[in-house]
């Protein structure tokens, strides 16, 4: 009976010891807590160094729960001296001030490197002599590598970094810019066109059919193609010498904010005359695959054939690439051709008089 009553008492000792390691600042009253006149403890993620005031008569001290935070003390006034941080999370410390008879506690808030880069990493840009701002949001110190400095530079003010282009009188060009910190690189690259845009000389390749049998294609193509651009209009543009009809322009219109090129399915794009004189409307005509294999080629204005402009970072080089739009159901477009109907009539399977140039799987790279 004697040994339980001692167990007792032993778990009571355990008990007030426990509670007595830890002082709840929070708990003392006005006549035990230390006045704080200032404190300026929030930091940025440099190195720096704020004050806490303390109104006191008696001998001050201060110690912090953290190495990285440090203390001097000078009179009533307790200088904070925090190491720089090189980290987006932030941290705390816990500074404990005593004057011998009153106490207090003041938390240090010290924030995250702020390491912001937004915007798009790849840009195309006009010829023309321009600027393209990139929200950036900095407080760290940083390094930035451009790999075409004749005609590209940078600077940051505020929350944006400004890139300067400069105007652009040859051939498409390509230049980058890399930031670098200590907590990473961030890559933006910078295409910009020539006076005439994406125009020029292109190496195609696709496959075709042997003769009108679009289930028997041949080897993959690789042919020469020019892509010009309308004297008038911009957004125009042409492939050259892509059918086997010598002297045909195939129209495509440029979309600048979806980066495409696109024929409108049953586009006309040229009248041919043939030995005769008979005339024939040629147009362009988009075809899928089914799911089952089945090959077909559809006549509605909405299955338009999409081209894609693309930028490969390691070869530097731009292509495009025939897409499927998604429009078409049960079926992925795969192939374009260009036809011959009968002048004037209803564009459909009826009326096709059987020249086709099929243009499967194309794409095609900048030489």
């Amino acid at each position: 009976m004697k040994k339980i009553h001692l167990l007792w008492l032993l778990a009571g000792l355990l008990t007030l010891a426990t509670g007595c390691s830890e002082e709840d600042y929070s708990e003392l009253t006005s006549s035990q807590k230390l006045e704080i006149v200032k404190s300026d403890v929030n930091f940025s993620a440099e190195a720096s160094q704020g004050v806490i005031e303390v109104k006191t008569d008696r001998t001050l001290n201060a110690t912090s729960s953290e190495e990285w935070c440090t203390t001097s003390i000078s009179g009533n006034i307790v200088t904070v001296h925090v190491e720089s941080l090189i980290a987006r999370e932030g941290r705390s410390a816990l500074i404990t001030l005593s004057d011998g008879v009153k106490k207090a506690q003041v938390t240090v808030h010290q924030a995250g490197i702020i390491w912001g880069l937004q915007g798009e990493r790849l840009y195309f840009v006009p010829a023309e002599a321009n600027e393209v701002q990139i929200p950036a949001k900095i407080s760290c110190e940083y390094d930035t590598d451009f790999s075409a400095p004749s005609w590209m530079n940078g600077e940051l003010k505020g929350d944006t970094y400004t890139v300067s282009i400069g105007q652009n009188t040859g051939d498409l060009r390509s230049g980058s810019i890399t930031f670098k910190s200590v907590l990473g690189d961030k890559k933006y690259i910078f295409v910009q066109l020539g006076p005439h845009g994406y125009a020029g000389t292109y190496t195609a390749k696709y496959e075709r059919p042997i003769g009108t049998n679009a289930k028997e294609r041949e080897e993959r193509v690789q042919s020469g193609v020019r892509l010009t651009r309308d004297d008038d209009n911009p957004t125009l543009y042409y492939f050259e010498d892509l059918s086997r009809i010598k002297g045909i322009k195939v129209p495509l219109v440029y979309d600048e904010n979806k980066r495409i090129m696109k024929i409108g399915n049953t586009t006309f794009v040229d009248m041919i005359v043939d030995e005769s004189g008979k005339r024939h409307e040629m147009r362009a005509i988009t075809v899928a695959q089914g799911k089952s294999g089945l090959i077909a080629t559809s006549y509605l204005a909405k299955y338009e054939i999409v081209f894609a402009i693309e930028w490969d970072e390691v070869t530097s080089s731009l292509s495009m690439n025939m897409i499927d739009t998604g429009e078409w159901k049960n079926y992925t477009q795969i192939a374009f051709q260009l036809s011959l109907f009968k002048e004037g009539s209803k564009i459909n399977g009826a009326n096709n008089e059987g020249f086709t140039d099929a243009f499967y799987f194309f794409t095609m790279n900048k030489d």
